[in-house]
């Protein structure tokens, strides 16, 4: 079972911090290539999302383009994991996703996109 996490950054440079602090973030030193991945898990970098308002005439050409909907998206889905609390009165912890992208994290009411 795993758990799947939807996130949302101001910009594509801001998840790349956080995804580097997270050790979600690899860049191959030979090509300077980026890559992302977490194990176990996946991570789907949605990146901008579209509100669905664009027009269209009626030949069917696009008269207006969608609008972009705030921030860059991104979908992590891991592992569950969980960690003893500091003191025996305390419930179990929940540290499936890295403390750093804990303030990104969104509930879309229709996700854009999920994992299959």
């Amino acid at each position: 079972m795993y758990n799947t996490y939807y996130l949302k950054f101001a910009s594509q440079e801001e998840w790349d911090t956080k995804a580097a602090e997270a050790g979600y973030r690899y860049e191959d030193p030979e090509t300077e290539a980026v890559h992302y991945s977490v194990s176990p898990g996946a991570i789907d970098v949605v990146g901008v999302i579209y509100n669905d308002d664009a027009v269209f005439d009626e030949e069917g050409e696009m008269t207006s383009p969608p609008t972009a909907k705030d921030g860059w998206h991104v979908n992590v889905r891991v592992r569950p994991k969980t960690a003893f609390a500091e003191n025996e009165d305390d419930p179990d912890v929940d540290v499936t996703l890295p403390e750093v992208l804990n303030n990104y994290i969104v509930e879309p009411q229709t996700p854009s996109r999920v994992f299959a």
